[in-house]
């Protein structure tokens, strides 16, 4: 999930497992169904966020995707954080389901 406002206005693409799934804006989420075990996510290109998860069967992980960056700095810069639920729902809120 990517809030609105985020940090930036700027898209950035995301990569899953080395697949690209699309990209965020803010106001933006994507819901993915993922096996259990580890899965990396990161930003594409020169963007060096990075989150690795170590997911376990039956469970439902939240991930908070926040980007940096300007008119200035075009290249986005991406955070990933796991958050709760109750935060990532109201995140939601308005919010445009991706993919």
């Amino acid at each position: 999930v990517r809030t609105n406002p985020d940090l930036s206005y700027l898209t950035a693409p995301v990569v899953v497992n080395e697949q690209m799934i699309g990209s965020t804006h803010a106001g933006t989420y994507y819901r993915l169904e993922l096996p259990a075990g580890r899965h990396v996510i990161r930003g594409y290109a020169s963007d060096n966020g990075v989150i690795r998860l170590d997911l376990q069967a039956d469970r439902i992980y939240f991930v908070q995707h926040t980007v940096a960056g300007s008119y200035r700095v075009t290249n986005p810069e991406s955070y990933f954080s796991v958050i709760d639920e109750r935060r990532a729902r109201a995140a939601m809120v308005g919010a445009e389901r991706m993919g």
